[in-house]
């Protein structure tokens, strides 16, 4: 019984020992990208933005695949294609910033985050596509794979 108490006390010790040492070598304000009020992280800011771009091409893919294939529109396809579509492209608008933020390039944008918006723009504006012709609905199922590949090169390459 007497050993048990003893090396409780040492463990206790030892504990309180080492939190003495980490607030002696923490430093007392931590740096800008480091803050303590920063809740949410680089990783998880990617991944929603990735998520709203996945929900837009879903919704893109799936109405021009429809359209092309002789389908019309119908109210139950409509909502479901537009609830993903605008979540989508608020998710990856706002997320994407939030990288952006993460990265500190928010005192000035480069030439490949304004590449990224326009190309942003245009797959936002495609969503009035599918419904207008069959041969408008088949390009844009052809073309919406290129555009992911240019927006990906963009943010993995930063070429300018």
């Amino acid at each position: 019984m007497q050993q048990t108490q003893c090396s409780r006390r040492s463990a206790a010790d030892a504990v309180q020992q080492t939190l003495a040492d980490v607030e002696q070598t923490a430093p007392c304000n931590p740096a800008p990208t480091e803050r303590a009020s920063s809740v949410i992280s680089y990783a998880t800011y990617k991944i929603l933005h990735l998520f709203g771009l996945f929900m837009m091409f879903t919704a893109l893919g799936g109405a021009s695949v429809h359209a092309a294939s002789g389908g019309e529109r119908s109210a139950s396809s409509r909502r479901i294609v537009g609830i993903l579509h605008g979540v989508g492209a608020t998710l990856s608008l706002v997320a994407g910033f939030g990288v952006l933020a993460r990265l500190d390039l928010t005192a000035g944008l480069p030439g490949w985050v304004l590449a990224k918006l326009a190309l942003w723009l245009i797959v936002v504006g495609l969503i009035v596509l599918p419904y207008r012709s069959k041969s408008a609905a088949t390009a844009m199922a052809y073309a919406l794979p290129v555009l992911g590949l240019i927006g990906a090169y963009l943010a993995i390459g930063k070429p300018f």
